[in-house]
């Protein structure tokens, strides 16, 4: 092996032990190459017995071209990558990672996904916005090259794509403190399978993200509404307010005939009135996306969730 074969880093020990060797391997000379190197004595002195035996081949470190025993093959790779464009780009990167391991077989620490993914220009939906705008920067670099082929092109511009639409709402911030804003709705899934679909009644805590509670139940009553409420006055006290959509069981106006008389307080609202909680119904999606999140809870994790459950023991685990 030649001098010019070796890594910066390795190149520097290398100097670093020749100038400890002509200035006579003094105190002095040794303080500065341990400062230069950032290394012990003992290590230095190595380093200082290895350049005069002349094998600059002892300054390369012997794993050097070799992959690690721990790298995915290149077919895992783009089978993970296709997976999530294809069939999971609404999930976030942790729950793919339970995904992969519980349908696919395929597991996964969540390092190696995220520098799969977002070696192939993926952010995940949950993404910060730092982190977007950090993509976004890395995309823009790319993009600026000469010669792309057609492939990269695609690729940037649909990864360009999948970042405008992730910013086509503006974000609201989160609230101050908790218990200020619960956000509360009803999730029909397949939970378990060969059970049909149960509605999971979830409510959110909009500063924090907590799961502040949780009830299953075969449809979305005003009843699987009242045991989470019941849960969030027991566990945790009364909130500030909540927001939901606008079925019946929260609001009720008539649009057709409007009638004061009859536009009144449903059961659920009058009984926030009674505890004084402000109750506000909206039919936009994206006023309450913290709870949207939890629409793409994984079936399979649904026994991570804290809660009293209707449904049958033998069927909920």
């Amino acid at each position: 092996m030649e001098l010019k074969d070796l890594r910066p880093n390795e190149m520097q020990k290398y100097h670093t032990a020749g100038e400890v060797i002509s200035l006579g391997c003094t105190d002095t000379a040794i303080r500065r190459g341990r400062t230069k190197l950032g290394c012990t004595r003992k290590t230095l002195m190595k380093y200082v017995r290895w350049h005069e035996s002349g094998d600059v081949s002892l300054f390369s470190h012997h794993n050097k071209g070799r992959k690690p025993a721990t790298t995915k093959p290149q077919e895992t790779r783009k089978l993970v990558e296709r997976l999530y464009k294809e069939k999971y780009c609404n999930a976030s990167f942790t729950h793919f990672v339970e995904i992969l391991r519980e349908d696919h077989h395929i597991h996964l620490s969540d390092g190696t996904l995220h520098s799969i993914l977002k070696g192939a220009y993926l952010v995940s939906p949950c993404s910060k916005k730092a982190t977007r705008r950090q993509m976004e920067k890395r995309l823009r670099l790319v993009a600026r090259k000469e010669h792309l082929s057609k492939a990269e092109s695609e690729q940037v511009n649909a990864a360009f794509a999948v970042l405008d639409d992730a910013d086509a709402h503006p974000r609201r911030p989160r609230s101050k403190y908790f218990g200020e804003m619960v956000q509360m709705d009803a999730s029909e899934l397949v939970w378990v399978p060969g059970a049909g679909k149960w509605h999971l009644h979830v409510a959110i805590d909009d500063a924090t993200s907590e799961v502040v509670g949780a009830w299953f139940d075969t449809q979305e009553t005003l009843d699987g509404y009242y045991h989470v409420l019941y849960m969030i006055l027991r566990n945790y006290g009364i909130p500030s307010r909540f927001r939901t959509d606008r079925r019946t069981v929260f609001e009720y106006k008539s649009l057709s005939k409007p009638d004061e008389e009859k536009d009144t307080f449903t059961q659920f609202s009058a009984a926030c009135k009674t505890l004084g909680i402000e109750l506000e119904a909206t039919s936009v999606p994206q006023r309450k996306g913290r709870i949207l999140s939890a629409s793409y809870i994984y079936p399979h994790t649904y026994n991570n969730i804290r809660l009293c459950n209707k449904l049958p023991r033998t069927m909920c685990g």
